[in-house]
C-alpha cells in the first residue's frame, strides 16, 4: 500500500480512538487547563473524521503547536523531568492526530503511541495499569497490521490472531531475558527525576487530624510474612518516627539519621522474650524511615538504627523495599542521656495551669513513676472520653481543651495529652508513631497493614525498665488494638467502626479483596521487585548460583538460542510475505497443482510458472490464466482502494476454490 495514499475515514476514527484511550489515564496527572485543551483537540479530531468540523490549516496548526510548547515550558519550567516530558508527548500526539491524513501519518501516530504507552509505567506498574496498556497497545498493533497488510476479508479477528501469534513468539525470548539478564540495583521506573511523586503515609510531624485522615485510607502500607510464631494482634506495634518536640499542638521528630546508633544490632535493647523473625515488604512513601515490629534488634544492613530504636534508610524510599528483621516484644532499654532527659521533659510554652495541677496531683499521690502513668490511663477510662474520627476543633491550648472540655479525639489526641501529662509530672516521655495491628490474608501467608491502621502511642522512661510503651487510646477504645479500623465504615458523627465479620455479601467482597491482594503481592515480589537479590535467590534454587558472569553470559546466550528456536517453531515456518491475503490464496492454488504433479520452483515467479504450465499441461491453461493475472494485479499492481481490493480478493478466492485440476493421463 502506498504510504502517501489517504487514510480511510474508518481508519482515521479507529486510530483516533486508540490514541485517546491511551492518553486518557494521563489526564489525571496534567494541569486542568492542559487536560481541557487536550480534550478539545480530541473533539476537533473526531469532528474532522466525521466531516462535522473543518481540518486545521497548516499555519493554524503551527500556531497551536508553538503555543502548546510555550505553555508546557512555562508551566513546568522546561521539558526535562517525568511530568513535563509526558505532558509534552501527550500533547504532541494529540496535535499529530489533527494533521493525520495519509497512511504515513497513521504509521507515525501508532509508533509515537508506543512511546506513550511506556510512559504509563513511570507513574504506576500495578496490574490494572499493565492490563489496560497491554489491551490498548494490542488494539494499536491490530491497526498497524491493517495498515501494513490490508485484508478486508479477515477483519479484526484476523488482526487479533496475528498479534496473539507475534506475542506467543516473543514470550520465550522475554522470559529468558527477564530471568537471566543482569538486573539493576536501583528502580527502573521510579527514578522520579523531578521529585514530583506524591508523599503517602505517616509524616515526621503529628498534629490533631493528621492520623485520623490516614485512618480513612484503605491503601496498603506494608505486608508482613512471619517466619516464627505470629504474635497476638494487640502486640503488633510497628515502630516508626519518634517525636520529641512540641509547641502544644504539633509534635516533631529529630531530622532522620541525626542520632544514628552503631552497627546492625543495638546495644541499648535487652531482650526478655523470644525473638520474632519476619519478612516485611514496604510500599514506597518517599520518606527515610523503615517500619519494624517494636522493638527491632536485628535488621538489614542497608538500614541503620537511631538512638530512639527506629530504623532509617540512607535515602528517601522511592521504590518498594523488602527486608528481613528480628524484633522482641518484651525488652528493657538501658541508658538515658542528659539531652534525652531534657527533651523528654520539655513542656510547651503557656501550658495551662489545669494540666499542670492534674499532673502534679497524681505525682504527689503516687509512690512511683509507673503509678503516675497508671493514674493517667485510669483518668481516660473513667472520664467520658470518646474515640472519634471527627473531633471538634481545638483552640489555642489543645491539650487543656481536649482533657477538660471536648474529650473527643483520635489516637493523636490521646498520645499527645498523655505524653504532656507525664512531662508535667516530671517524667520523661515521648510520642511514637507507626501502625498498630494487621489483618491476616486467609488466602496467603502474610498480614496486610493499611494506612487505616496508622497509630500513635506514648513511651515513658521508668528507672528500672527504660522506655516503656503506654497506649492511652487502648484505655478508651480497647477494641482498637484487637480489631482493624474499617476505613469504609465511619459513623454519622465520626465514630470509629472496626472490621468484623459481616453478612455473606461483605464476606464475599472481603474474600475477593484478599484474593486480589494476594495476586498483587505476587506481582510485586516476582515482577516489580525482581532485582539482583531476587535473581540470585532464583538462580540458587535452580542450582546455578555458582556461575560467574562469564558462565551466566553463556547461559544467557544458550537461553536466547532456545527462545529464538521456539519462536521460529511457533511461526509455522512461513515467510513474512505470506501475511498478505493474496499470498495465502495463491499458495492453495500451488498446492492443488502440486497434487497433480505440477510444482513451482523456488525462484519462479507467477508469470513464468503460468508459461510452464501452458507447455506442460495445456488443458489447464484456460483456468490458470485468470488466477495468475488476478494475483499479479493484486500483489504487484498499482495501489487500489479498499473496496476494489475486497472485490478482487473475493474473485481470486472463488477462482481458486473452483480450480480442481485432474491428473494427466
Amino acid at each position: 500500500m502506498n504510504d502517501q495514499e489517504n487514510l480511510s475515514r474508518a481508519l482515521q476514527i479507529k486510530l483516533s480512538l486508540g490514541v485517546i484511550a491511551l492518553s486518557l489515564p494521563h489526564l489525571g496527572y496534567l494541569p486542568i487547563s492542559l487536560a481541557v485543551g487536550m480534550v478539545l483537540l480530541w473533539i476537533w479530531r473526531m469532528g474532522v473524521s466525521l466531516e462535522r468540523l473543518p481540518a486545521p490549516g497548516r499555519w493554524l496548526l503551527l500556531l497551536v503547536t508553538l503555543g502548546s510548547c510555550i505553555y508546557v515550558v512555562g508551566h513546568y519550567g522546561g521539558v526535562l523531568g517525568r511530568d513535563a516530558g509526558v505532558a509534552l508527548l501527550t500533547l504532541m500526539l494529540a496535535l499529530k492526530l489533527l494533521e493525520m491524513r495519509t497512511i504515513r501519518d497513521g504509521y507515525l501516530t501508532i509508533l509515537l503511541s508506543f512511546f506513550l504507552s511506556i510512559s504509563h509505567f513511570l507513574f504506576s506498574q500495578e496490574i490494572p495499569v499493565v492490563l489496560y496498556v497491554f489491551a490498548v497497545t494490542a488494539y494499536l498493533l491490530i491497526l498497524l497490521k491493517a495498515l501494513e497488510f490490508p485484508d478486508p476479508e479477515s477483519g479484526t479477528a484476523g488482526g487479533l490472531g496475528l498479534i496473539v501469534k507475534i506475542v506467543l513468539q516473543g514470550l520465550p525470548l522475554v522470559a529468558v531475558l527477564f530471568i537471566l539478564f543482569p538486573r539493576l540495583s536501583g528502580p527502573l521506573w521510579n527514578l522520579d527525576l523531578d521529585g514530583s511523586s506524591a508523599v503517602s503515609g505517616l509524616d515526621d510531624e503529628m498534629s490533631p487530624g493528621r492520623i485520623s485522615r490516614l485512618s480513612q485510607s484503605d491503601e496498603v502500607a506494608f505486608r508482613v510474612e512471619f517466619r516464627s510464631e505470629v504474635p497476638a494482634t494487640e502486640e503488633l506495634y510497628w515502630r516508626g518516627p519518634v517525636l520529641w518536640h512540641t509547641d502544644g499542638r504539633t509534635w516533631r521528630a529529630e531530622p532522620p539519621g541525626a542520632r544514628p546508633s552503631n552497627g546492625g544490632e543495638t546495644g541499648k535493647v535487652i531482650a526478655e522474650g523470644e525473638p520474632v523473625i519476619y519478612n516485611l515488604t514496604l510500599e514506597p512513601h518517599r520518606r527515610t524511615w523503615i517500619f519494624a515490629l517494636d522493638m527491632p534488634i536485628q535488621w538489614d544492613d542497608r538500614y541503620q538504627a537511631t538512638a530512639e530504636g527506629n530504623l532509617v534508610a540512607r535515602s528517601k524510599l522511592r521504590d518498594r523495599q523488602r527486608y528481613t528483621a528480628t524484633s522482641v516484644l518484651r525488652y528493657r532499654t538501658a541508658g538515658l542521656s542528659g539531652r534525652d532527659w531534657e527533651w523528654g521533659t520539655q513542656l510547651p510554652d503557656g501550658l495551662s495551669p489545669r494540666v499542670k495541677d492534674l499532673a502534679q496531683r497524681w505525682r504527689s499521690e503516687a509512690v512511683s513513676d509507673i503509678a503516675v502513668a497508671e493514674q493517667a490511663l485510669a483518668y481516660f477510662r473513667q472520664q467520658p472520653f470518646v474515640y472519634t474520627l471527627q473531633p471538634p476543633p481545638l483552640g489555642a491550648d489543645p491539650v487543656d481543651e481536649f482533657l477538660f472540655d471536648t474529650r473527643q479525639g483520635f489516637c493523636e489526641h490521646y498520645s499527645s495529652a498523655f505524653t504532656t501529662l507525664m512531662r508535667a509530672a516530671g517524667i520523661p516521655a515521648r510520642v511514637v508513631t507507626g501502625y498498630q495491628g494487621g489483618e491476616r490474608n486467609p488466602l496467603a501467608r502474610y498480614f496486610i497493614v493499611r494506612q487505616a491502621q496508622a497509630h500513635a502511642w506514648a513511651e515513658v522512661w521508668l528507672e528500672d525498665r527504660g522506655w516503656v510503651r503506654f497506649d492511652p487510646t487502648a484505655a478508651v477504645a480497647p477494641e482498637r488494638v484487637r480489631l482493624s479500623v474499617d476505613s469504609a465504615a465511619v459513623g454519622e458523627r465520626g465514630e470509629v467502626r472496626f472490621r468484623v465479620k459481616g453478612d455473606w455479601l461483605r464476606q464475599a467482597m472481603d474474600q475477593l479483596g484478599y484474593g486480589w491482594d494476594a495476586v498483587s503481592a505476587s506481582w510485586n515480589e516476582w515482577v516489580l521487585a525482581y532485582g539482583p537479590d531476587s535473581q540470585r535467590a532464583l538462580l540458587r534454587r535452580l542450582g546455578l548460583d555458582r556461575l560467574d558472569w562469564a558462565g551466566l553470559g553463556i547461559l544467557l546466550l544458550v537461553g536466547l538460542g532456545v527462545a529464538l528456536g521456539l519462536a521460529w517453531l511457533l511461526s509455522g515456518r512461513r515467510a513474512t510475505k505470506e501475511a498478505y491475503p493474496e499470498n495465502r490464496i495463491f499458495q492453495r492454488f500451488r498446492e492443488k497443482l502440486a497434487k497433480v504433479g505440477v510444482r513451482s520452483k523456488p525462484h519462479e515467479g507467477p508469470n513464468a510458472f503460468q508459461r510452464r504450465i501452458a507447455v506442460a499441461r495445456p488443458d489447464l491453461s484456460k483456468s490458470v490464466e485468470p488466477i495468475v493475472c488476478l494475483y499479479v494485479q493484486l500483489h504487484y499492481g498499482r495501489p487500489i482502494n479498499d473496496e476494489e481490493t475486497r472485490r478482487h480478493l473475493r474473485a481470486l478466492r472463488v477462482l481458486v476454490n473452483r480450480f480442481k485440476p485432474k491428473t494427466s493421463l
